[in-house]
This record gives structure tokens, sequence and C-alpha cells, in this order.
């Protein structure tokens, strides 16, 4: 290559001449997933099957051949009334649900602990979005709020239109579906669950976790646990109580006319296999997960979360194995370092954990690989983590996320002289990963008192999408 490597490129080679072990979306882990003809198929023909769309292989916005049947084979495993092939990850859900399901000015309740996109959907469709605080566990780890909680928001507030949950979340926690949705059912009110971290779950040996037995929208990222390339999710109409017409055009408005057809090759494929094998492959990863948490639990200061650490109501996804070494004083960023040392890539790290995500790509010799590297790790001073107190009071909701992006100018000012200024970001510090302020909401002197509080304990903090460990300074407000 002429005047040397891309950056790119040699930062891509470097990384998976390390990488052995894969913990990190996509769930085809290096295309272990697929079958043997498949994946020679792929690999010889991949420039080929890169192609614009053409009457011979069908149009994702008007599917009329071998993309309509790979909708209606997904719908028919699921057992829904309709899906729709996303070629942009569960955002273009997200998008699509906010945009076709309400109106701008309409108010839904939405948990803080939802995805960075959810934003993205209150800015394009007008929303006002009524924010619920989830519960934080005792280790610091986020919950997705419950049926209760639900309840008493609905009461609190019975003119939002619809109800917008997570579940599991990003550490593999289920909450109650089925309850919640029978509290939507009793004030009329429509239930969207991003459930972008199970679409395995319906194949699973207890079928009920799925989210698709009980909302009226089911968003899945196909490309985060089952062989489908990056990017390939679904979107699932699950009641009557929706609009499918609706939802079409919405979905059509958000999607490239140029997808990559080896990715929709990739869910095309792995419709059939999960007719055809899912329960089985889904269990044997699920097994595997179990295993990694019950040998990590028994090793000297080791800690990884199951379903005994949490409340009544919520059970555990064990695709997701959160690993936790504080009390040997190492912190998640420190064992991500150690685990690539002997190859194996993790999905994320913070101060206090790490999670290893599963495939179905994933074998018994990567969960041993990962013990092994785990048992070696060295002991340090443990770290104290205090149990920080999310700001009690609700925030007030001055403007929508669309007003704050559509009609004002921002600007930066110190944190300590925002008080009663308008945010104009997300800012969300981990632990415990709940946005302490959104686009939107009023800084109030409890909030910057928390955010110094962070600050000294030097977490990281997620700001619109961004990471940084560095003080949290100046903060984005709009100008007025």
């Amino acid at each position: 290559m002429a005047g040397g490597e891309l950056t790119l490129l040699s930062a891509m080679k470097k990384y998976i001449a390390m990488e052995k072990h894969s913990f990190h979306t996509p769930g085809h882990k290096a295309g272990r997933a697929f079958d043997r003809q498949f994946r020679n198929v792929i690999k010889n023909d991949l420039f080929s099957f890169d192609i614009t769309a053409t009457p011979f292989v069908d149009s994702i916005h008007d599917p009329s051949g071998p993309l309509l049947e790979t909708a209606r084979r997904i719908s028919e495993l699921y057992d829904v009334k309709k899906s729709f092939l996303l070629v942009n990850g569960s955002t273009t859900g997200n998008l699509a649900a906010f945009i076709s399901l309400f109106r701008d000015g309409d108010s839904v309740l939405i948990s803080r602990n939802s995805h960075k996109s959810v934003i993205g959907a209150c800015i394009l469709s007008g929303v006002y979005p009524v924010w619920m605080n989830p519960r934080v566990l005792k280790n610091g780890i986020t919950c997705e709020v419950n049926s209760e909680q639900v309840d008493r928001y609905l009461s609190s507030f019975p003119e939002v239109k619809g109800v917008f949950v997570t579940s599991p979340t990003y550490h593999g926690i289920i909450t109650d579906l089925e309850d919640i949705a029978k509290v939507c059912r009793k004030h009329k009110k429509i239930l969207i669950v991003d459930e972008a971290w199970g679409p395995h779950l319906f194949f699973s040996e207890d079928k009920t976790l799925s989210a698709v037995n009980y909302a009226d929208c089911v968003i899945h990222s196909f490309h985060k646990i089952l062989p489908v390339f990056s990017q390939g999710s679904v979107m699932h109409i699950c009641s009557h109580n929706i609009n499918i017409e609706a939802v079409e055009k919405a979905v059509s408005i958000l999607t490239t006319t140029s997808p990559f057809y080896p990715m929709l090759m990739t869910l095309d494929y792995c419709s059939m296999m999960m007719k055809r094998k899912g329960p089985k492959l889904v269990e044997k990863m699920l097994a595997l997960g179990n295993l990694a948490i019950s040998d990590i639990r028994k090793m000297s200061l080791g800690y990884a979360m199951d379903s005994s650490d949490l409340p009544e109501g919520y059970r555990m996804d064990t695709s997701k194995v959160t690993i936790d070494f504080r009390d040997r004083g190492l912190t998640g960023f420190f064992l991500q370092k150690h685990l690539m040392k002997s190859g194996i890539g993790i999905d994320c790290a913070n101060p206090l954990n790490v999670i290893a995500t599963l495939g179905l790509g994933n074998t018994k010799a990567d969960i041993s690989a990962l013990l092994t590297a785990l048992k070696n790790l060295p002991q340090k001073r443990p770290i104290k983590f205090t149990g920080f107190r999310f700001p009690e009071t609700p925030a007030e909701i001055v403007l929508t996320p669309r007003e704050v992006y559509t009609r004002y100018q921002k600007k930066k000012m110190p944190l300590t002289e925002s008080e009663g200024q308008i945010c104009a970001e997300t800012i969300a510090p981990y632990p415990p990963g709940i946005p302490v302020l959104l686009p939107g909401e009023r800084i109030t002197a409890e909030v910057i008192e928390y955010l110094e509080m962070i600050d000294r304990f030097k977490w990281s903090v997620f700001r619109s999408g961004k990471k940084t460990k560095n003080k949290l300074e100046s903060i984005s407000v709009i100008e007025v």
C-alpha cells in the first residue's frame, strides 16, 4: 500500500493479532458461530457480495423476495405480528418506535437507564420525556425499574402515552416484564422494551424471560449475541396496539438505501440457524456463563454477579458476566489490560468491574482461558466503594431534548457557576451509570455537589456518548 498502512487498518491488525478469546460483541466471535460452509462462502466472496439493491436480490425498503422471507421467518420464530430488519443497530428501532408511535409534545415514561439513542429519539419525535430513576444495588450496579415503580409513575403522570424500559440491562439484569405489561394494560399505555442485549432469551429454557411475550414493541440487537454481523438488528411488533404501517414508514425513513448486503445475509442465515437449533445453542451459551460466574465467585476475593445478588422479582441473563476484584484492589481498567495480555478481549471496563459478553460463538476453551487469567491476578490494597446517594430531588424538566438541540445555542461554563442553568448534554458518572443530568434539565446545587463528590473519587464520567476520567470542570448549557 503506497505511503504505508492506513491508521485504522494498522490498529485493527494489531488488535486481532492480540485477541484470541472474544468476550465482546458481535456474537459470532470472529466467525466461529457460523458453520464452516457459510463462513467459507463469506470469506471467499465478501467483496463480491458487497453490492447495491437490484431487482435480483431484493430491496430492504420494498422487500418482495428473500428479504421479505427473512423478516417473515423471524416473526414466526418469535411469534410476533411483524418483524422489521434494521441495518443500523437497535438505534434505528428506538428512533422508529418514537417517531411512529408518538406525536410531537406527547410525554413518555423512560428509564434513565436507557441507551443514548433514546435521547436522539426524543429529539427527532419531539417527545417530552418523564424520567424514571432505577434502583442502584449495593455493588454499584443499576437495576431497571420494576412494575411497582412503573405503576407509581403512571399514577403520578397519567398523561403519558407510553412506557420505555430496557431489559436485560448491560449487566444482564432482567426486570419483571410480565407485571410491567399488566400495569401498562391497566393504565392503557403502550409498552416498548429495548431488549437489544436479549435476542436469545426467547430461545432459552425459560422463554418467559423475553419481552416479546408481553410488550407491544420490542427491539433486538441480533449482532450482540447471535451469529450476525455488526449493526444487524430487528424490530418486532408484538400486539394489535401498534400501527404497523406507521412503523414501516418510520423504519424506511431512517434506513439507508445502501445497506451492507453481507450483513443482511447473516440475518437470513441466523434466522434459519435459530429455527433449526436455537434452543440448544442458547442453553449451551448460558451454561458457559453460569460456569464462569460460579468459578469466579469461588476465587479468593473474586466476585461475579449472579441471581442471588438481585432484589426479588429480578432475574439474571448469564450471557453477561460482571467480574469484580475491587476487594483485591483492582479496578476494571486494570482487569481489562491484564486480560488482554492473555489474549482476552472484554466488552466494557469501568472503575469497579469489567463485563464479559458471551455470544453463540464462544466455547468452553474461551471460558477456561478467562478463568486461568483471573487466577493469576495480583493483589493490592482493597478499593473502598462508597454507595453514592443519587440526588433525591427530582430533576426539573424545563425543555424537551428537541427544544435544547433545535432552538438554542450552547455554551460551556464552569460547573461551580452553573446552578440554575439548563443542561445541554448528558452527564452520567460511573458508578452507577445513571445520567445525573439530561438535556433540558435544570442544574441544581444538589447535582453540582454530587458531581464534585464524584470528581473527588476520580470515577469515569460519560458525557453525551464520550467518556472521560478527567475532572469535570465545565458543563454545556443553553444560551438564553
